[in-house]
């Protein structure tokens, strides 16, 4: 596709981004370009974006062919949605891949020859368009200034919603199962009794019956968290009874939790979040009942936010708490044996007691902005 435009031209500042996802794993020979105004030819000159044998790549050619390339570090030929920007900020061209910094290189006051003509999915050639980019290419944007790294990182999170997120609306879950609304597959089943419908906050929820013999959601793969960008898990939820405890959401490995988050009556009525990292440690923090006080018959937000080295606690869309914890990364494929109204660890026989609606879970950890909307 060709587009009248200019927008990076001289010594100008610029920023181009787009969503990308290839749709074969094999590996992308040479370059394939996303969005740009590149003139393959003699000679050479403007800016490319795209993939360089399956990683990301920017460059920027100043005449006469005099190239200032970058090239990213991950493989993301995988058939996945990534997002990447490229530009230049003064004398730097930079490279940035799902939100983050992947790269940068001096252009000094280099002048780009760039011609009236950008394109997607491919480059001006000779006679036809040329390094056609093979997959699907979305939300293309094309600034004339240099975007912050904050601008950059903001338009990567407003637009990837949960990894997984089940509204619970379903009225016959024993034969429907409970639906990620995702379209990623975390699909799950009823384990141990089903829950049944009740109204929710938002449409309809599930009504646990907690106890011993309590059940929900139940799915036995892993869903992969990548733990150098944290995760939030959040729920509305509405509590029958300030006795006992029980997680709105869990991962059981072994006889402990990898991640969890909810109530727990044995530390003096407190919402818990439990996580283990890497190294096999486990940690647990309580949102202070002052902070986001535990009651009965009405419905709440909770929403834990992990990143880094701190834990935060949103009640009702509000920053209420920050914890600090010793974490270095997230177990890889920490959310194993996914439950939903379920227990901390299989030596509590206590199941969640209460209705749930919206479940959600992020692969990283939310702003309060992002967790207020």
């Amino acid at each position: 596709t060709s587009i009248n435009s200019q927008h990076a031209s001289g010594t100008n500042d610029f920023t181009t981004c787009s969503w990308f996802k290839t749709t074969s794993t094999t590996s992308f020979q040479g370059f394939n370009y996303i969005a740009g105004n590149v003139v393959d030819g003699s000679p050479w000159n403007g800016y490319h974006l795209g993939l360089n044998n399956s990683k990301p790549h920017m460059v920027a050619i100043s005449a006469p062919n005099v190239n200032y390339p970058i090239t990213g570090t991950s493989n993301v030929n995988d058939g996945k949605w990534h997002f990447i920007c490229g530009g230049r900020d003064g004398g730097t061209v930079f490279l940035y891949t799902d939100g983050q910094l992947d790269g940068t290189t001096n252009i000094g006051s280099a002048t780009l020859e760039t011609p009236s003509t950008s394109w997607i999915g491919g480059s001006e050639g000779n006679t036809s368009p040329m390094r056609k980019f093979t997959g699907t290419i979305d939300e293309v944007r094309m600034h004339d200034r240099a975007l912050t790294s904050t601008e950059i990182s903001d338009y990567y999170n407003e637009t990837v919603g949960p990894v997984a997120h089940w509204k619970l609306e379903e009225n016959n879950p024993s034969s429907s199962g409970f639906i990620d609304s995702t379209g990623n597959g975390w699909d799950g089943q009823c384990y141990s009794s089903c829950p049944s419908r009740v109204t929710g906050m938002d449409g309809y929820g599930q009504s646990h019956s907690g106890g011993a013999s309590g059940g929900g959601l139940g799915r036995n793969t892993s869903l992969i968290l990548d733990g150098a960008k944290g995760a939030t898990l959040s729920t509305w939820f509405k509590l029958s009874t300030l006795s006992g405890d029980g997680a709105f959401i869990s991962s059981i490995y072994g006889s402990h939790s990898q991640i969890g988050l909810g109530y727990d009556d044995a530390s003096t009525d407190v919402f818990k979040f439990t996580l283990e990292d890497v190294s096999g440690g486990i940690q647990s923090v309580n949102c202070d009942a002052s902070a986001c006080a535990p009651v009965t018959g009405d419905w709440h937000h909770l929403a834990v936010s992990l990143k880094s080295n701190s834990v935060e606690w949103y009640y009702d869309g509000q920053l209420v708490e920050t914890d600090s914890v010793t974490f270095s990364e997230l177990e890889p494929q920490l959310v194993n044996r996914i439950r939903i109204a379920g227990r901390f660890d299989q030596n509590i026989n206590y199941y969640y007691s209460g209705s749930l609606d919206d479940v959600r879970v992020y692969d990283r950890g939310l702003s309060a902005e992002q967790v207020s909307d």
